[in-house]
């Protein structure tokens, strides 16, 4: 029984390369899956900030300062935050630029969690199979 499987499927593949030659390709086993989108919604939270940063270069100073932070997940947001900024002044004293550097901590003024949706293609679980396809060959194609 074995050998009669075995000697059909080697007719099978002899008449198979034997009636591509004649029609100019041939046929390929090949992995199809099938695809959908999916609606993806994930967690995020945003932190605003919001306060005075100061500097002592050339005498005392103050910029007011404002940052947002936005991480993909439920959180906490601290109550205050550490920010640091360089900022290039003009000195009308002296008609050249400085850069001062301005720091501070700064308050939380709001806090959000909520979710972000996005449209993703996933691989529908369980739909691949092999697909017999027909690769037709080129006539007058030039192989380098």
């Amino acid at each position: 029984m074995k050998i009669k499987k075995k000697l059909l499927s080697l007719a099978a593949v002899i008449t198979t390369f034997s009636s591509a030659a004649a029609a100019n390709g041939y046929w390929e086993y090949v992995e199809v899956c099938d695809y959908e989108q999916v609606e993806v919604q994930q967690p995020k939270t945003s932190c605003v900030y919001s306060g005075v940063l100061t500097t002592y270069i050339n005498g005392y100073s103050g910029i007011n300062h404002y940052s947002t932070h936005t991480a993909n997940s439920h959180f906490d947001c601290s109550s205050s935050l550490y920010e640091s900024q360089y900022r290039n002044t003009f000195n009308h004293s002296t008609q050249e630029w400085d850069i001062k550097h301005y720091t501070g901590v700064i308050p939380l003024i709001y806090q959000n969690q909520h979710f972000a949706t996005s449209t993703e293609t996933v691989k529908v679980e369980g739909s691949c199979r092999t697909e017999q396809v027909w690769i037709e060959l080129c006539n007058n194609c030039q192989i380098p």
